[in-house]
């Protein structure tokens, strides 16, 4: 089995500063609320009813208990809207522990600047995240994956990274993306040895949900032979080379599935792809992606996510044509009309 840990979360900027009975500072606290509550855009926030009453409470406790659940609030907010979560920097003795060559793809996702969406006009309950976490091999990244429980109502026995949806205890998208992990593979959620370096652009399903993937280093790779599948959401848990999702030639020395299987039933050797209609986004043209593992085929949304992180990373395009004639390529423009498509129903 394989284990990975996960990272201390750094606090988001602008949180709201602490209460205590003195009226100054409920003040400043109105102050700072109303300076984030107008940057994020937030129509619905509550907490003026909130502050108001403070005033009214006979006790600094019962202040600090009401208000406590606030910077939380705007967190999930913030992560939820077009704020930039706030990330961790790498310290610099963690990249030395990488090959050069693995230092720069990691660099690169370090400064890769994601492009920010208002996800607000998206129900909260079609938000999720995943964790692409990676580690080094031989002097390649590699990428950890899960083959989900065939007694799964959804997408049961196919590859996907460790995430979800975004639960009412989260409070941005990193925090969703490991307690996901630490549910169905046991990764710890505080470690010294994983370290959050960047969260990319949004996805959408086929099912239209809103996933961001949030891209982690390991820099003990023996931890992950501490991990253990949850029996009830993953039948089993592998690696894969990140640069092989931009080259899939680069997956033949891997102890890959026999062809002909369940698990690789297609004639070509390493790599197959097709172009679908998709029902449920309004028959859109949608190219399906399909790479040879050692488990199931990497393919979907899973396979979506790992080509573009590879693609910062490498700073290098696909070996193959990488979209069908027509497919929408951008998260901007599947969300304008998945919105657009709602909103007439």
């Amino acid at each position: 089995m394989y284990s990975t840990p996960g990272a201390r979360l750094q606090e988001p900027e602008n949180e709201i500063i602490d209460l205590t009975i003195d009226c100054g500072q409920i003040q400043e606290r109105k102050r700072v609320k109303s300076e984030v509550q107008a940057e994020i855009k937030i129509e619905d926030v509550k907490t003026e009813d909130i502050v108001t009453k403070a005033e009214d409470m006979k006790t600094e406790i019962e202040v600090e208990a009401k208000l406590e659940t606030i910077p939380d609030y705007y967190s999930i907010c913030r992560a939820s809207m077009t704020v930039e979560l706030a990330i961790p920097s790498v310290p610099p003795e963690v990249l030395s522990t990488f090959s050069l060559d693995s230092r720069a793809c990691i660099q690169r996702l370090i400064a890769h600047c994601a492009e920010h969406h208002d996800l607000s006009v998206h129900p909260r309950t079609k938000l999720g995240a995943v964790l692409v976490l990676l580690y080094e091999h031989a002097g390649e990244l590699r990428v950890l994956l899960t083959t989900r429980s065939k007694s799964l109502r959804t997408h049961p026995g196919q590859t996907a990274l460790p995430g979800g949806r975004v639960d009412s205890s989260d409070r941005n998208f990193i925090e969703t993306a490991y307690r996901e992990a630490y549910e169905e593979v046991g990764l710890p959620l505080d470690s010294p040895h994983v370290h959050t370096v960047a969260v990319l652009e949004p996805f959408i399903s086929l099912y239209k949900i809103v996933v961001t993937p949030v891209v982690a280093v390991l820099t003990c790779p023996s931890l992950l032979d501490e991990l253990k599948a949850q029996a009830s959401e993953v039948e089993c848990i592998f690696t894969h080379p990140l640069r092989a999702l931009l080259d899939p030639s680069l997956a033949r020395s891997e102890p890959l599935v026999e062809r002909g299987t369940e698990d690789w039933p297609y004639e070509e050797d390493l790599y197959n792809t097709s172009d679908t209609a998709v029902p449920l986004l309004g028959n859109m043209v949608y190219r399906m992606h399909r790479f040879r593992s050692s488990a199931s085929p990497i393919k979907g949304l899973t396979a979506d996510i790992l080509i573009k992180t590879a693609q910062i990373a490498y700073d290098s395009e696909t070996t193959y044509p990488r979209y069908a004639c027509g497919q929408l390529q951008t998260f901007g423009e599947i969300s304008r009309w998945v919105v657009e498509s709602a909103a007439q129903h």
